[in-house]
């Protein structure tokens, strides 16, 4: 832990500012659970599970000999690759994909000055998002002799959607880039308003839902249905995405059943009313970028550790008296059952069962030899409980009013981003080391612009919110720099647009840590672009958009 947080984070002694007879309980009336028992009953049919794995892995060898033979296509190849991974397909064709992508790149130097804007904007992306590193001068012949994006190119609209998924790809420093997402943005907002436009509804989605930024299951679900309607689409390309979707997505269902049902029985939503009851919501958030079905027992962990971390977070923001949660801090401090005894009975049980998610997934790791690295989740939850801690006091001895730097440093522990990567680190056998959690945990440039990226996008979410908070990121900042609410979040939207930079240098550099680091923080960063899409905040209130995307990915299969 670094000094700067370890000394804002100290378990320093409670003044008396407050007194018990003064403390009013802040008791928030979230909606319930909306799902009940509507994923108790997942009745999977195993024979026909069988059947359809059969049938999956019989296209799965015709899509790889597909993807072969465009190997030798400059043109094809890339505009296959990219199909792949629109669909939720390209984690079957790791070694296909890159050894393709080596090849384009050996031969970017000879790529035609003919070249479409959209295929040397694909190629650039598809590289570039595989850690391969090539310059932005590859655009240079698009400008015209002022620097500026040539006006011819904006009646190709396919070549402009990609130049704008291309530019957001851009490290510090590339003006050619920046250029780009600016005159994309520009032109292509003209063409959603234009319902005749045949790509007005695609180019509406992609300003909303850049690939880089947003890419994870419900968009695989998203360009599925699209390419169905491609009237150029591979028939077997479609049936083999289609079936996998279902696969896959019987894998989710399966999970899902099991921990609702945990989460049931555990009666939090009785015991604990005044909290956010949202095992659902968090499973589908944590299932977004990491839906492969590999990933089953990280989703598994990740979304216990967070249903039980939400009800503490409801604790610490409102409901607990400061000795009750200091008490709480405390406890984790130690990290020992008996101190429930020490605690309010509200708190015991959730104490001992969010021990008991840690105890268990040690158990599961002594298989693999990796039980050692739990002991850094257990760091990281401290620091968690010890920033909600600092964020309480501060809500409560109005008088102690910290700056923007000092809250927003403490602001980016409490989001528990810290959790999150070594939950996944952990899970990830190419990773789960010791050295990676070290590296980690002392905070170098790409793990805090994760941790900034998922703190800034929760404080911009929901604007009404931030008006009411008597302490946020938002308003530390409006005081701070004498500013209005639209001025501090629109700095903080340019904040990370910083961060997302700083992410994809770690991209381009993958010789400091295993590329699957850097993927790994790229998907907790477009968890969060997930999480507060459009100022939603799924973990309050569940708006409408979430509910019909858990339905689209844990209901019906698709069509075959």
């Amino acid at each position: 832990m670094s000094s700067e947080i370890s000394s804002m984070l100290s378990l320093t002694p409670v003044t008396a500012a407050e007194s018990e007879e003064e403390f009013t309980r802040h008791v928030v009336n979230y909606p319930p659970d909306v799902w009940g028992d509507h994923f108790f009953n997942c009745t999977l049919n195993n024979e026909k599970t069988q059947a359809m794995k059969k049938e999956v892995e019989m296209l799965k060898e015709q899509v790889r000999e597909e993807l072969l033979a465009t190997h030798v296509d400059p043109f094809q190849c890339p505009i296959y690759i990219n199909t792949l991974e629109l669909l939720g397909v390209a984690y079957h064709f790791n070694n296909e994909v890159e050894d393709a992508l080596q090849c384009i790149y050996k031969n970017h130097h000879s790529w035609d000055k003919e070249d479409s804007l959209y295929l040397t904007s694909l190629r650039f992306r598809l590289l570039r998002q595989h850690g391969i590193y090539i310059s932005c001068d590859v655009f240079e012949k698009f400008r015209d002799e002022k620097g500026d994006f040539k006006e011819s190119l904006i009646t190709d609209v396919l070549g402009m959607l990609a130049l704008y998924e291309a530019s957001h790809l851009s490290v510090h420093g590339e003006e050619t880039l920046d250029q780009a997402l600016a005159f994309t943005i520009t032109h292509l907002k003209y063409v959603a308003t234009q319902p005749s436009h045949p790509l007005a509804r695609h180019v509406a989605y992609a300003l909303k839902r850049p690939i880089h930024r947003f890419y994870s299951r419900i968009d695989h679900a998203h360009y599925i249905s699209g390419y169905k309607n491609d009237p150029s689409h591979g028939r077997v390309l479609l049936e083999f995405a289609k079936l996998d979707f279902n696969l896959v997505q019987s894998v989710h269902k399966k999970e899902l059943y099991h921990l609702t049902r945990w989460w049931k029985s555990l009666n939090f939503a009785a015991a604990l009313p005044f909290t956010r009851d949202r095992m659902v919501e968090l499973y589908y958030i944590h299932t977004a970028p990491h839906f492969e079905p590999q990933h089953a027992a990280l989703r598994v962990a990740i979304s216990k550790a967070t249903a039980t971390l939400t009800l503490i977070d409801d604790i610490y923001d409102g409901y607990g008296t400061i000795e009750e949660l200091e008490l709480l801090t405390e406890a984790f401090e130690r990290w020992d059952k008996s101190c429930a005894d020490q605690l309010p009975d509200y708190l015991k049980s959730l104490y001992t069962t969010h021990l008991n998610i840690y105890e268990e997934l040690e158990q599961e790791l002594v298989t693999t030899g990796r039980s050692n690295c739990v002991q850094h989740i257990r760091e990281a939850m401290k620091m968690i409980t010890r920033s909600y801690f600092q964020d309480a006091k501060w809500r409560r001895q109005k008088e102690i009013v910290p700056t923007y730097d000092e809250y927003f440093t403490n602001s980016t522990v409490s989001i528990a981003t810290g959790l999150l990567y070594s939950l996944c680190f952990i899970f990830i056998e190419e990773v789960a080391t010791a050295d990676v959690l070290e590296w980690a945990n002392c905070l170098p440039k790409p793990v805090k612009a994760c941790h900034r990226i998922s703190r800034l996008l929760n404080e911009i979410s929901n604007p009404s919110k931030q008006r009411d908070a008597i302490l946020s990121t938002v308003t530390c900042y409006m005081k701070e720099f004498n500013v209005s609410e639209q001025q501090a979040i629109e700095e903080l939207r340019k904040q990370i647009d910083y961060y997302w930079k700083d992410l994809n240098e770690e991209i381009l550099c993958p010789n400091v840590m295993p590329m699957p680091v850097t993927d790994c923080l790229i998907r907790l960063a477009r968890t969060a672009e997930v999480l507060y899409f459009e100022g939603d905040d799924p973990i309050s209130v569940v708006p409408q958009s979430c509910k019909d995307a858990i339905e689209k990915l844990f209901g019906d299969p698709i069509q075959i």
